[in-house]
């Protein structure tokens, strides 16, 4: 085996460094870095007590100490083992995120010349594919994205869950209990203070909070407006036609058109007509009517009345469902 002559005070030393990493399994990591070694004092094995400085780097001249311990070491014929970071120096997590590490040791206080690589075992390499974890505390996904399939190209660091397969799904399984949404929340955890959505174990989907935004008053816009001046939804939401026969003798009848996407004919959404009269006995009266419809961003839409007394109170309401 090669070895390398290495000053130790006025003498000299050999080392041959084997460095190995742990893989961990299931369970809290064992987060330790075995290392061995070979030490000889003018070609022959050291037998003694002895400091040993341990530095690892991350890169094999300069690069940043990620960390440092002393040991007392009994070497035995020359040779010694040791698991940096399992004798009171915690190994940090920066050791175990560098792309590659390098040991430098320091016998009895004098530095020897090199720093020697750490290589991980081929189980090591083998966990960053592995087939079932368990996550005892929170699982932290940095790059945003969690798939499975080719990843998409994403514009947005936002969180998604993600299939490259078009015939696969993504489930999301109960044990009889229901499914729970939440929005960024004010709480102090800063995950949410309030369930905004449910899916229930039977199925049911229900809003925990309104889902409605405002209600806006329209109607001087829409009501009689025309096929050449409607109005041009900004968001999803809901119309509501509402007429009111307020005085014996009005009637009248409303009729709502939508243009789906804002290109095409114009067809009927709905319709509203009330009836208020009271001289004879046997007429059906009708004093409050209203017809509610649909619409998407993007949709054209009008009201047209003039078929309507002008005794008939109209009202066009606009909700938008969930802004």
């Amino acid at each position: 085996m090669p070895r390398t002559k290495l000053p130790v005070l006025v003498i000299a030393a050999a080392i041959l460094i084997t460095a190995l990493v742990h893989a961990a399994g299931d369970g809290p990591p064992a987060r330790g870095i075995p290392y061995r070694a070979h030490l000889d004092l003018n070609g022959v094995g050291v037998n003694t007590q002895i400091d040993i400085a341990f530095t690892i780097f991350d890169d094999a001249v300069a690069g940043t100490p990620l960390h440092t311990e002393t040991l007392l070491v009994d070497v035995a014929n020359g040779d010694f083992a040791v698991v940096l970071g399992q004798n009171g120096t915690a190994l940090p997590d920066a050791v175990f995120s560098a792309a590659e590490l390098f040991v430098a040791i320091e016998v009895d206080g004098t530095p020897l010349t090199g720093r020697q690589q750490i290589w991980a075992l081929p189980q090591a390499t083998r966990a960053g594919h592995g087939t079932q974890f368990t996550v005892t505390g929170q699982l932290e996904v940095q790059g945003g994205a969690v798939y499975k399939g080719t990843p998409p190209s994403m514009t947005f660091p936002d969180l998604g869950l993600y299939s490259g397969n078009p015939n696969e799904h993504i489930r999301i399984v109960t044990n009889n209990a229901p499914i729970r949404f939440f929005t960024d929340g004010a709480s102090t955890d800063g995950f949410g203070d309030a369930a905004v959505m449910q899916i229930g174990p039977g199925r049911q989907v229900s809003a925990l909070t309104s889902v409605w935004g405002e209600r806006n008053d329209t109607t001087t816009a829409a009501i009689n407006a025309t096929a050449g001046a409607p109005i041009t939804a900004g968001t999803n939401g809901v119309v509501t036609v509402s007429l009111e026969a307020a005085i014996n003798g009005s009637r009248g009848y409303c009729i709502a058109y939508i243009q789906t996407g804002g290109t095409g004919g114009f067809e009927v959404a709905g319709r509203a007509a009330v009836h208020r009269y009271t001289s004879s006995t046997g007429d059906a009266h009708i004093y409050y009517a209203d017809a509610s419809f649909p619409v998407g961003a993007g949709d054209r839409w009008y009201v047209d009345c003039v078929n309507t007394f002008s005794t008939i109170e109209r009202t066009v309401w606009f909700r938008p469902f969930m802004p």
